[in-house]
């Protein structure tokens, strides 16, 4: 993962002798100070120790070119952030940057720093005295080793002039990080697309925190790179208080709850490093916003960065968990890894690798190199197992096709019967259904109606149903009592987990019909319950006798208790109450009432 910290010390530019002295007392800036007792600057800019109040001091002697154009000064910075500081040109006071303690702040752009000078401040074909004061942050003076040294140039000239360079300087910093921000915006686009997939599938979890990881990290180097691309002068408190909790954080979070969700490394191990990533950045940059020197400042720093390199290497050893605990699939993923562990190791702590690379007229961060490598390789697991699932889908979408087929047959539309009108109403909760019904006619002129319902819902249910077909195929008894005990013990020898209720009933064409139940609903009887003895559902006991009943009557309904059991918004049950008030209407009408208040089981009504 990228961590930027903006580099502060100063490489003063030797085009002109540069002295320095820490303190600060107003005198300094009389350009007529003999300076000579000052240290002079020969390389990287002297710290103040970290027990002073980090007030320092340059003076310098800059040659002013010829010409009556309006003048003014440039202060050249390379990198993004300006401490506070404030500049004098032969004693006057030309401008000032920040806020000094005790309520220190600056911004962060990158532009340089055109101050205008005043008529008769400097006389063109002379040397200038520039005097500058800045302060510098207590964890700046800590020496803390992710720190690199800044150049800090200074030059006289032309307004317009020095103003051009200024903006060109702005130029060849966007250009150069134009590939690192196309690269950004382009992972942003993708996580947000990724993000639009998973709220409209529900896809798993780890597709999710995949999804947030493409759009915080590259959001991270944005935020980063913000002042840079579009000159947004951020105050440097509110810089370091977004990148550390609001995105640094999280970053880590979510990175690691894909990593969590997506293999099978240790729970309590990933869980441990997500205390160590929500730590680390705290103890890191707090000391960033110090005002004063802290006694502990010279240990949180390195304990904060001794808890990255944790964070690193707990990364690594859960890749190679991962690279030899779980399949082939993963192993890319485990490499990438490893691979951008040991990087940020090399880049952030160590600084054995350059913090950028060129490409061509463009910078490209080396971070940024690793992250696109991790992003690929978690792009590649998710690609494969969304491929894997997509096949397991297609194939369990045929086996439901061949079971909504089967079920065509098992379930058939309304026959004619003679002396019979006969209606019926089918409507599985899911692609294929529990219920079922058979119409079997007989020599005599009467029919037998087989009524049931299976535990449970779907294909395993739908197996069942199509058992219970090809037993009372190899029925040949019309007795309801014998065919409810056949298929009892049909359904034993098949050893089922689950159960069925079913109603068996031989009708007559005079209106008599003999009834046997097995702990299925009671049929309705011209507007009336059926009052049968309910016996036990099928293949639960073995001999289990099922006593029949006899009634007469002109209109028999059927129902499973998909109607009876259908629950509204409010959770209340279509009920017994409404089920017997419109058992005389229609087939289709009982099967919408049902469905309009709430099916969630099968419905069937005969």
């Amino acid at each position: 993962m990228r961590l930027s910290v903006i580099a502060v010390l100063f490489a003063v530019s030797l085009q002109a002798q540069v002295r320095y002295h820490f303190g600060d007392d107003p005198k300094w800036a009389d350009p007529s100070l003999d300076d000579s007792a000052w240290p002079a600057v020969t390389a990287d800019f002297p710290l103040p120790s970290a027990n002073s109040d980090g007030m320092v001091w340059l003076r310098y002697r800059v040659p002013v070119a010829k010409g009556d154009e309006p003048l003014a000064v440039r202060l050249a910075r390379e990198q993004s952030a300006c401490t506070p500081g404030e500049a004098w040109v032969n004693g006057v006071h030309v401008g000032v940057q920040g806020r000094f303690p005790p309520q220190p702040d600056f911004g962060v752009r990158c532009a340089t720093t055109v101050f205008e000078l005043p008529a008769g401040s400097v006389s063109s074909g002379h040397t200038a005295v520039v005097a500058w004061r800045g302060w510098i942050p207590p964890i700046f003076r800590a020496r803390v080793p992710y720190v690199s040294p800044q150049s800090f140039a200074v030059e006289i000239g032309s307004r317009e002039s020095l103003r051009a360079h200024e903006q060109l300087a702005v130029n060849g910093v966007r250009l150069e990080l134009d590939l690192e921000t196309f690269i950004d915006l382009t992972e942003i686009l993708l996580g947000v697309g990724l993000l639009i997939l998973w709220w409209r599938v529900r896809g798993s979890p780890s597709l999710l925190w995949f999804s947030l990881v493409v759009v915080v990290w590259p959001a991270n180097t944005l935020v980063i790179d913000a002042p840079a691309i579009w000159q947004v002068n951020w105050t440097y408190t509110f810089y370091w208080l977004l990148v550390n909790p609001v995105l640094t954080i999280p970053l880590n979070v979510v990175f690691l709850e894909f990593l969590r969700t997506s293999t099978t490394a240790p729970r309590k191990v990933v869980r441990g490093l997500e205390v160590v990533v929500v730590v680390w950045p705290v103890l890191w940059f707090l000391p960033v916003l110090a005002v004063t020197p802290v006694p502990l400042l010279s240990l949180l720093t390195p304990l904060g960065t001794l808890l990255f390199g944790v964070q690193q290497v707990g990364i690594i050893l859960i890749a190679l968990w991962v690279a030899i605990r779980q399949g082939r699939e993963t192993r890319g993923l485990a490499i990438a890894f490893i691979v951008s562990a040991v990087a940020s190791l090399f880049v952030d702590i160590f600084a054995l690798v350059p913090t950028y690379l060129r490409w061509g007229g463009n910078r490209l961060f080396t971070d940024n190199l690793f992250t696109m490598l991790v992003i690929g390789a978690m792009c590649y697991l998710l690609m494969s197992r969304l491929w894997q699932d997509w096949r397991k889908k297609e194939e369990l979408d045929a086996e439901f096709e061949a079971a909504r087929e089967m079920q065509t047959r098992l379930v058939p539309a309304d026959i004619a019967v003679p002396g019979f009108t006969i209606e019926s109403a089918y409507h599985p909760a899911r692609q294929v259904g529990g219920d079922f019904f058979r119409i079997i006619p007989v020599e005599d002129g009467s029919v037998l109606v087989v009524v049931g319902d299976v535990s449970g819902k779907g294909l395993v249910a739908a197996m069942t149903v199509a058992a219970i077909a090809g037993a009372l195929d190899n029925e040949f008894s019309r007795d309801p009592a014998e065919v409810l005990a056949h298929l009892n013990r049909a359904l034993l020898l098949r050893r089922s987990s689950g159960f069925v209720t079913c109603c068996a009933a031989l009708i007559k064409r005079s209106g008599e019909a003999v009834i046997a139940n097995a702990g299925h609903l009671s049929p309705y009887l011209d507007g009336r319950e059926v009052a049968v003895e309910a016996g036990l559902p099928l293949g639960i006991v073995p001999d289990t006798s099922y006593p029949e009943t006899t009634a007469s009557g002109h209109r028999f309904t059927f129902i499973s208790d998909g109607v009876l059991e259908a629950a509204n918004a409010g959770n209340e049950l279509f009920g017994f109450d409404r089920c017997r008030e419109i058992s005389g209407k229609p087939v289709a009408g009982i099967a919408l009432a049902a469905q309009e208040w709430g099916q969630n089981d099968d419905i069937t009504v005969l």
